[in-house]
This record gives structure tokens, sequence and C-alpha cells, in this order.
């Protein structure tokens, strides 16, 4: 879970229980008692996040990159993909990792939009290398998407960082994965 999912769940779990603290102090309640019940709230909010974190279902997208196909040649470190995402509203990222490399790179969040009457159509450019790294080698592209709202992706550990290195690929949605091999 990222770091800052772990921020969120602990500043609900404080604010909760020293907003029953005080008013507990407000009605008057003895400081041991309401102390007691403090902590027993904030058990009762670290509890509820990890049962909504195990349980909660993101909503279904499909994600689909339909240019370049996977097997083409690049000579810029720099290429369009384009492809399309159900529903509409959701948010697109891509994720790059070339063979030599552990680490994905998470690419800036595409652009979804409505083209000739189509809605789902998203674009992007993304990073293969650097101008002198990179060639020479296949790179392995995978879409991402989740239209669910950013607190819950945060709420449930699905949250990211973009333009970072990552080990695994984020729980997102998933394409089918292409791959381009950059000959210059």
């Amino acid at each position: 879970m990222s770091t800052l999912s772990w921020i969120t769940w602990i500043t609900l779990a404080l604010v909760s229980s020293l907003t029953w603290l005080v008013g507990s102090r407000v009605i008057r309640i003895r400081w041991i008692p309401a102390l007691f019940l403090a902590i027993l709230v904030m058990t009762s909010i670290f509890c509820g996040l990890y049962l909504f974190c195990t349980y909660a279902k993101p909503t279904p997208v499909k994600v689909i990159i339909a240019l370049p196909k996977s097997g083409d040649q690049v000579t810029e470190p720099y290429v369009v993909i384009s492809g399309t995402v159900i529903p509409n509203n959701a948010r697109v990222t891509l994720v790059v990792r070339s063979e030599k490399a552990i680490k994905w790179w998470i690419q800036n969040m595409a652009e979804v939009k409505t083209v000739e009457g189509v809605a789902g159509q998203w674009q992007t450019k993304v990073s293969l290398g650097t101008q002198e790294e990179g060639i020479g080698e296949n790179f392995q592209i995978i879409a991402i998407a989740s239209a669910d709202n950013v607190l819950f992706n945060i709420l449930t550990g699905r949250h990211f960082t973009v333009r970072q290195p990552c080990d695994n690929i984020p729980k997102w949605e998933q394409s089918e994965p292409i791959v381009l091999r950059r000959t210059k």
C-alpha cells in the first residue's frame, strides 16, 4: 500500500478519535473512559478501512491499445499511443518497461475525449528511454485505467504517482501488453 494511503488512514483514525475525545470532554465524560473510547474509535476506523480496502470492488473498466500494434518498430524515444476505454469517464495512463529494466515507468495521464462521435478515445505520448539510452531494445507497454475517484484509489491502496518507477504495475484494469522495438 502506498505512503499516501497510510497517511490518509492514520489521519482519518486520529481525527475521528480526537473528535470523540473532545466531544466526550464537552459532555463531561471522565478522562479514563474517554481515552478508552477514543482508542476504541481509532481501532474501529482502522478495521473499517481494512475491510473497505479488502472488499471494495473497483468499477469495471475495459482499456485497449489500438495503435501502434505489437511488434512495430519505432525510431524516436517518444511514441504516441492511442486506444479506447469504457466507460469514457475513466482515467488512463500507460506503464512502460524496457527488456533490460526491472521497474515499470508510469507515464503521464492520457486525455480521454470524444472523437468523431465515439466516446472514450484516448491518446498520449510515452517515453522509450532517452536520446542515447534504449536504442536496440524492446519496450513492453500496458495501458491501465480506473473509473473510480481518487479517494477510492487512495483508500484501497490503488493510488500511484505518475512519472515514477514502480516494482509492480498499479492495481488498475490493464490492456493486453504491446511490445515495440526501438531501432534508433
